[in-house]
């Protein structure tokens, strides 16, 4: 336990942390104060041991009470499942993904109210932002991107970079309740064809 205490003091130096670890906490006996208290200056603990419980549990999310998520992953050896982290302004986004599956998006701004972690994250710049950011990862080549925002399109986003994808917006409108928001990317088809 004096080592992991000891990551999470060098941890207090940078901007985020994330733990990695193979078992869920529920199923990891530590001495006193316990390893959640330990991690507890992290955004998100990562971990798969359990992955979906056998297909049970197809998502095992949960938070700590003292804030930190806790992010199980479905298995790569039977479902092959992987994941997509991304640090946005110091806010952590991810998407739980399928291999091969395409394409693969990540928004990262604005966060998903389900995972907002105000204890260790500056969510108030979501307030203040001026575009939605999207990370768009496919084989084949991105034609378009389209954000909608409870199911109105607020239009096609722009290519910074590839993988990244921006649009304005104007994030006051959304201040008050909870809204969705969707992503479309359109990519080009290729067709071939053997005689």
């Amino acid at each position: 336990m004096d080592v992991l205490a000891g990551f999470e003091q060098e941890s207090h130096s940078s901007n985020q942390s994330i733990w990695f670890g193979h078992y869920t906490t529920s199923t990891i006996i530590s001495p006193f104060p316990g390893i959640r208290q330990v991690m507890s200056s992290a955004v998100a603990y990562l971990c798969g041991h359990l992955h979906t419980l056998g297909g049970l549990m197809p998502v095992l999310h949960s938070r700590h009470k003292q804030g930190t998520l806790e992010l199980e992953l479905g298995d790569w050896m039977d479902n092959r499942r992987y994941r997509v982290l991304a640090f946005d302004h110091d806010l952590l986004s991810f998407s739980d993904l399928k291999f091969e599956d395409w394409p693969a998006i990540v928004i990262t701004n604005p966060k998903a109210a389900l995972y907002l972690n105000p204890g260790v994250e500056p969510v108030g710049r979501i307030r203040h932002s001026t575009h939605i950011r999207i990370l768009v990862f496919s084989e084949a080549p991105v034609t378009a991107v389209y954000v909608s925002i409870d199911g109105t399109l607020l239009g096609a986003a722009q290519s910074l970079k590839a993988p990244l994808y921006v649009l304005y917006w104007d994030p006051q409108s959304y201040s008050k309740g909870l809204h969705s928001i969707q992503v479309k990317a359109e990519v080009t088809t290729v067709v071939a064809l053997l005689f």
